[in-house]
């Protein structure tokens, strides 16, 4: 399976993830662990194809971990939700 489709079922127009929180979802779905680098291209691609939504976030009990530094988040847009409702590219739901 393509890392966007592993993306794509991982995330849920519910709640906002993070790119560790997707990395270890699809690693413990999967077997698979994908570089930060290669998960951070797909996200960004899927983002351009309007498939998911980013925001950046600003919780200063996340940020602590972090050294200040604030964090991206996805979740799934409608348009990714409906791709994954009708199958596309081989994509199925959870």
């Amino acid at each position: 399976m393509r890392l966007k489709d592993e993306i794509l079922i991982t995330l849920s127009r519910k709640e906002w993830k993070g790119g560790n929180e997707i990395r270890e979802e699809i690693h413990k779905r999967s077997g698979r662990k994908p570089s930060i680098g290669s998960l951070y291209v797909a996200l960004e691609r899927l983002g351009e194809e309007g498939l998911i939504g980013s925001l950046w976030g600003y919780d200063p009990e996340k940020m602590k971990g972090r050294g200040g530094m604030r964090y991206r988040e996805f979740r799934l847009s409608e348009a990714g939700e409906h791709q994954l409702d009708r199958g596309g590219n081989g994509v199925k739901s959870k």
